[in-house]
């Protein structure tokens, strides 16, 4: 009966979706093998102007400060280096460079600058991204080691070069040692809308994985760096804090969220070629879905 009834009911959402009558949401998983590590690299205020620029945020948008854990001291400019492995909406690791903006709304928000998996994805900036490999492993050792390469495309294919782009080692300490700490209300807050730098968003339904996560600050004596990204010359070379998440963090996404909420901070014409891709996209992920949950082989939701 289980099956049939929500089967059917998730049979008729996905139908909705892809008539763009209602919104996708999506399990999204942030795995705990390898940790997830958020390296957090201050703007310092007189870069911030600079940092701005080269970012290259839509209009309307400005940075914001933020504090990110509880024992910061002040709010500050940011930029997050984000990297873990995922399953659900999307699979594989995925490194996510970020700061935090204002919408007009005075709320601060995640802005993804740069997005890298890979195995692909289905990003609004794409919105069909090719793979780009790279490697995030925790060494037997217990160093978490991250190695991103710079790419160049070749005969319309993405191909690694020899060339660094990021990389980083955190080195985990002992269960004695851990220091634990909090996330900020405002930082978790900042994630319940992620902006892409043509302005769409995507829509997080957080739980307690989010805001009450095990998470540990790494003493900075533990961590290297190594970065050649164009932000480099405008953040600190040495992080405000690297964070890294013991366990899963599991939440909801609705993608794409302000294609079919419109709010104005899309352009019209970004708007019109995603508007018929994200109902094709996420009415055929529904649908696939809403078989899995006849079969007995997913959970729905609802």
């Amino acid at each position: 009966m289980k099956r049939t009834e929500f089967g059917r009911l998730a049979l008729d959402d996905s139908a909705l979706i892809a008539a763009g009558e209602k919104e996708a949401v999506l399990d999204f998983t942030v795995e705990d093998t390898p940790p997830s590590i958020f390296i957090n690299l201050i703007v310092p205020d007189e870069k911030a102007e600079d940092f701005a620029a080269v970012a290259s945020l839509p209009p309307g948008f400005s940075l914001a400060k933020v504090r990110i854990i509880e024992s910061d001291p002040v709010e500050r400019f940011w930029l997050s280096v984000n990297v873990y492995r995922v399953s659900g909406l999307t699979t594989g690791l995925r490194t996510e460079w970020s700061t935090y903006v204002d919408d007009g709304s005075g709320v601060p928000r995640f802005m993804i600058l740069r997005a890298r998996a890979s195995e692909g994805s289905l990003d609004p900036i794409g919105p069909l991204a090719p793979p780009e490999p790279f490697t995030h492993l925790v060494d037997p050792a217990g160093v978490i080691r991250t190695d991103i390469r710079k790419t160049v495309v070749q005969n319309g294919a993405t191909v690694l070069t020899p060339n660094n782009m990021f990389s980083s080692t955190v080195a985990l300490p002992e269960v004695a040692d851990r220091q634990y700490v909090l996330p900020t209300r405002q930082w978790v807050t900042a994630n319940d809308f992620i902006y892409w730098r043509n302005g769409v968003n995507d829509r997080i339904f957080h739980n307690s994985t989010s805001h009450s996560p095990q998470l540990i600050s790494v003493d900075l004596g533990d961590v290297t760096l190594q970065d050649n990204t164009e932000w480099a010359p405008f953040v600190d070379p040495i992080p405000g804090h690297v964070l890294v998440y013991l366990d899963k963090i599991k939440f909801k996404i609705g993608p794409w969220w302000n294609i079919t909420q419109p709010d104005g901070r899309v352009d019209p014409t970004t708007l019109a070629s995603l508007q018929a891709l994200k109902k094709t996209l996420y009415g055929g992920l529904t649908s696939v879905s809403a078989v899995q949950v006849l079969s007995g082989n997913e959970e729905p939701l609802v």
